[in-house]
């Protein structure tokens, strides 16, 4: 099993590395889009969620770092499994505000929500 785990890691080395490179965009548009979804879906929400998607991104580049560091190192079986556990976590509540915009912002919040998925 140690060799699968390493391989894993290994397969995944360059695709980590890739979004260690866009997590600034990643932030930047989780940002506007708490910005643009504010009017439809109110502040405190938003800024809620904006807080939370930019927390998911700093604990992503944490459990990543033995991948992305200038000497990388195997991760080990728990942190791989708490590495799929949180881009699962990143997808699902990047893709969160959909719901409540489809359902409350008519045409333009389903259209919006659309863009979004």
């Amino acid at each position: 099993m140690p060799n699968t785990v390493r391989t894993v890691v290994t397969d995944w080395s360059e695709a980590v590395r890739n979004r260690r490179e866009t997590a600034v965009q990643r932030v930047g548009v989780g940002l506007a889009t708490a910005m643009i979804v504010s009017p439809i879906l109110g502040a405190p929400f938003s800024l809620a969620w904006a807080t939370a998607y930019v927390l998911i991104q700093a604990i992503e580049i944490w459990i990543f770092r033995p991948v992305t560091d200038k000497t990388p190192r195997p991760m080990g079986v728990a942190r791989s499994l708490l590495g799929c556990v949180i881009l699962a976590l990143n997808t699902t509540l990047y893709c969160l505000p959909a719901i409540p915009l489809w359902m409350a912002g008519g045409p333009m919040g389903g259209l919006a929500a659309t863009v979004m998925l």
